[in-house]
C-alpha cells in the first residue's frame, strides 16, 4: 500500500521517517503556486518545468537573521538551496535519483558542536519497476561552520531505507536508524546509521569533511 507524503520541513525532531513512495503529479500540484513567484531566486539553466517550495525561515548562523531552505524541482532533478536573508543563494546541489516520484521529505537541524551547525537532508531517489523493482533513500549532510555562510558545505551520506522486490516474488524492506549524538565525549557530536547489529558511525572533522568510521 502506497503512502503518500507531503513534503515538510522537520526542525530537531529526533527519529527518521518510514517511506513508501510519493506521487509525482502531487507535488506538481503542491508547487504549483509557487513556479516563477519568487523574484529574488533566479536560476542560471533554462529548464523547461521549474518547481519551488515555499522559502523556510530558519537563523542557521546564530546571528538573530534567518537565513532560508528551499527544494527546487528542474525537470526531473532535485536540488536543495540555501539562501542568505536577501534570499540569494550560498549553497545549491543536485541529489542522487534512482528512478520516478523522488522528493525530500525531511530536514533535521541539529547542532555538531559549537562552533558547527549541521542539516540531514533526507531524501527519497525515487523508484524503478522493470523486471525487478527498486527504491531508495538517502541522506546528505549540509555544515556551517563558525556561524559563516561563506564556510558552508555539503557531503553526500549514506542509504537510509531501500525497498527490493526481485524476480521470482522476493521483497525486502530495510530501514536504517539516524541518531545524533557525542559517542566519545569530544564535544563533537557524531551521526549514528544504523541497521539491526550493523552501524556506520560519520564523525565530523571540520570544512565540511565527514569519517566514514
Amino acid at each position: 500500500m502506497r503512502v503518500v507524503l507531503v513534503f515538510i520541513v522537520f526542525l530537531f525532531v529526533t527519529s527518521p521517517l518510514p517511506l513508501s513512495a510519493q506521487n509525482e503529479r502531487f507535488i506538481r500540484d503542491m508547487f504549483a503556486n509557487q513556479i516563477n513567484k519568487q523574484e529574488n531566486y533566479k536560476s542560471y539553466v533554462t529548464y523547461k518545468w521549474l518547481a519551488n517550495t515555499p522559502f523556510y525561515q530558519i537563523d542557521l548562523t546564530a546571528d538573530g537573521v534567518a537565513e532560508n531552505i528551499l527544494v527546487s524541482k528542474r525537470d526531473a532533478e532535485d536540488w536543495f538551496v540555501v539562501t542568505n536573508s536577501k534570499r540569494i543563494p550560498v549553497l545549491e546541489f543536485k541529489m542522487d535519483r534512482v528512478g520516478v516520484e523522488s522528493f525530500v521529505y525531511k530536514v533535521r537541524v541539529v547542532r555538531i558542536s559549537a562552533s558547527t551547525v549541521a542539516l540531514i537532508i533526507f531524501h527519497y531517489q525515487g523508484y524503478y519497476k522493470e523486471i525487478n523493482f527498486l527504491g531508495k533513500s538517502k541522506i546528505y549532510f549540509v555544515t556551517i561552520d563558525d556561524n559563516d555562510l561563506k564556510k558552508i558545505n555539503y557531503s553526500v551520506g549514506p542509504t537510509i531505507w531501500e525497498e527490493k522486490e526481485t524476480y521470482p516474488h522476493r521483497y525486502s524492506q530495510r530501514f536504517y536508524d539516524v541518531r545524533v549524538n557525542d559517542l566519545n565525549s569530544d564535544n563533537v557530536k557524531e551521526i549514528i546509521v544504523s541497521y539491526g547489529r550493523n552501524s556506520h558511525i560519520f564523525s565530523y572533522l571540520g570544512n565540511g569533511q565527514w569519517r566514514n568510521n
